[in-house]
């Protein structure tokens, strides 16, 4: 079974834990209440009962999450390339370039995590295709200017970050990915594989 159908697995026992304490514990309130012993459920039912659930609750969206961005980020690249595999193999020539974003995390995200197992698997498979003609390689954009940074960041952040963080004093272009992907793509680039290639500006601070 897998990590994540451990974890579903123990959701559901959580479940099935807290139910049945609740039916004892009102069986038990009952009993009390006939021979004045004090209740279980009266000073303690309520408050483990609601802390179970809610961990029960916390723990599927926990796992939910991580799945999505596990697939988001890498499972359905890596699927896609498996699929187009066989045909670059038999032409003896091939490029595989990912899009993909920084492994360096800022704190516990399943995003993160899910681009640093494209950057390891893209590596792999490197060792292995590479006989056949076949690059791989990653590309982690840094702040490139898009729809989504436009609507994500203001214009002061924009600023502020283009002056303290970035060495090259401003946000990337669509072009300046463009550009690399191209290169990548091309013959003259027959030599370079398993990288993996920031366009950033210099945002990112580890030099590996």
């Amino acid at each position: 079974m897998s990590a994540a159908g451990w974890v579903m697995a123990a959701v559901i026992l959580l479940t099935i834990a807290a139910v049945a304490f609740l039916v004892w514990s009102m069986v038990r309130s009952i009993h009390n209440e006939r021979t004045g012993e004090r209740s279980v459920w009266r000073e303690f039912g309520l408050g483990i009962l609601l802390m179970t659930l809610f961990f029960a609750a916390w723990l599927g969206q926990a796992v939910a999450q991580w799945q999505e961005a596990m697939t988001l980020n890498f499972t359905r690249q890596r699927q896609l390339a498996h699929k187009l595999l066989d045909q670059m193999m038999a032409r003896k020539w091939g490029r595989i370039i990912n899009l993909t974003g920084k492994s360096e995390p800022e704190g516990l995200n399943g995003a993160s995590a899910a681009k640093a197992a494209m950057h390891s698997w893209a590596k792999g498979l490197s060792r292995e295709v590479g006989k056949h003609g076949i690059t791989v390689n990653c590309i982690p954009p840094g702040r490139i200017l898009s729809e989504q940074i436009l609507r994500n960041y203001t214009p002061e952040y924009r600023k502020w970050q283009s002056e303290h963080e970035m060495p090259v004093g401003e946000y990337g272009q669509p072009e300046d990915i463009a550009n690399l992907v191209c290169f990548l793509a091309s013959p003259k680039a027959r030599y370079i594989t398993g990288a993996v290639i920031p366009v950033d500006g210099g945002l990112r601070r580890y030099q590996f």
